[in-house]
C-alpha cells in the first residue's frame, strides 16, 4: 500500500471514531447576532485574560 492510501485509510478510520469520543462533531450552528457572538468571545477572553495574568 502507498502511503496516500495508508493516510486515507487512517483518515476513514479516524473519523468515525473521533465522533464516537466527541472529537469532531457534525453540528452547524447559526447565529442571528453578531454582536451577541462578540460580546460572547469578548467575555470569554477577558475571563481567560484575568485568570492567566493573576
Amino acid at each position: 500500500m502507498t502511503s496516500a492510501k495508508t493516510d486515507s485509510a487512517r483518515l476513514k478510520a479516524a473519523d468515525p471514531l473521533g465522533k464516537i469520543v466527541g472529537l469532531f462533531r457534525d453540528v452547524r450552528e447559526n447565529r442571528s447576532g453578531g454582536d451577541e457572538a462578540l460580546a460572547e468571545l469578548e467575555a470569554k477572553l477577558n475571563a481567560l485574560f484575568a485568570r492567566n495574568t493573576g
